[in-house]
This record gives C-alpha cells, structure tokens and sequence, in this order.
C-alpha cells in the first residue's frame, strides 16, 4: 500500500516538473520571437541604461507604426 502511495506521489512529482518545463520553453519561444525584446536586449548590450533602452524601443514601436 504504502509503494503505491509513494509511486503516486512520484508520478504527481514528475507530472508537475514536466509541465513546468514545458511552461518555461514556451516562455522561452514568446520570449525569442519578440523583436521588441531583441532590440532591447542589443540596446543593453550596446551600453545604454534600461530606462534608455526601454524609451528607444518604444520610440522605434511608435515610429514604424506611422510608416
């Protein structure tokens, strides 16, 4: 009785853990499709601060609107 608790629980366990990972990849995915996101991270890079970095996406979002 009590292994077929225990398997339960360990099958509940990895249940668990698999749907995590597949929420983190899906993340991931949304994460890496997001050109707004690319260009901050290559604004960061570039040396410029978050708030800058941020302000300049935004104005480039606002800007290819009216194009």
């Amino acid at each position: 009785m009590k292994l077929a608790v225990v398997d339960l629980f360990v099958d509940e366990q990895v249940q668990a853990a698999n749907d995590q990972v597949q929420a983190l990849r899906s993340a991931r995915d949304r994460a890496a499709a997001d050109e707004r996101l690319a260009q901050l991270w290559q604004l960061r890079r570039a040396g410029l601060s978050l708030s800058e970095a941020i302000d300049e996406v935004e104005r480039r979002a606002v800007g290819g609107a009216r194009d």
